[in-house]
């Protein structure tokens, strides 16, 4: 399974280069672990898009929610929504 991350541009410029990089390889090793099948998302009726949750590589207790906005082929397109410190 592929991803293509929406608007890395403005990502960087608000949260800096980092959390990009951290964001990017967390992303990588994510998707490059599982099959299509086992990427869960999960639909919120509040919400426009269903969503998932990426941990993050570098430290355990960030989680990273991102929208699926579309999916074509295998390609997940993905627009970041936050992050939750547990």
């Amino acid at each position: 399974m592929r991803y293509a991350l929406r608007r890395q541009e403005k990502l960087k410029e608000a949260f800096g280069d980092a959390f990009l990089s951290e964001l990017n390889v967390s992303l990588q090793l994510y998707f490059g672990a599982r099959t299509a099948d086992e990427i869960q998302q999960q639909q919120h009726p509040a919400e426009p898009f269903p969503t998932i949750n990426v941990p993050c590589f570098a430290e355990s207790s960030i989680v990273y929610v991102l929208y699926c906005t579309q999916t074509m082929y295998d390609v997940q397109h993905l627009a970041f929504k936050e992050t939750i410190k547990k």
